[in-house]
């Protein structure tokens, strides 16, 4: 009886590393997923900051001149400030991306 004992214990004991083991390859796959998704996101808002925000404020400023010049309706004018709104928007979305992928590999890196 003592040698059955002995030897579930055993089989147990290696299915609970067996399981330790795929948990803990699981879980650094999730962390190198979550890690090269918040890289994404910063290269992205880094993007958005370093190209398309200062194009974005160009346009804001050139078309208000030239609106206020005449020399381009008020739909044109408003059309190009949407522009650089949305710019300004896609920014935000990629600030709070970056959050949370921090926040998700911060969960994940305290497991």
């Amino acid at each position: 009886v003592n040698k059955q004992k002995i030897k579930a214990s055993k089989i147990n004991q290696s299915q609970l590393v067996s399981e330790k083991e795929k948990v803990m390859k699981d879980l650094q796959i999730n962390i190198e997923k979550a890690y090269g998704n918040l890289m994404q996101s910063l290269e992205m808002a880094r993007f958005v900051t370093t190209e398309l925000l200062p194009n974005a404020n160009k346009l804001a400023t050139l078309s208000t001149k030239s609106f206020q010049l005449g020399q381009i309706s008020y739909l044109e004018w408003s059309n190009a400030q949407n522009q650089s709104v949305q710019t300004e928007l896609q920014y935000i979305d990629h600030l709070e991306s970056i959050k949370v992928q921090e926040s998700y590999l911060n969960h994940l890196l305290s497991k």
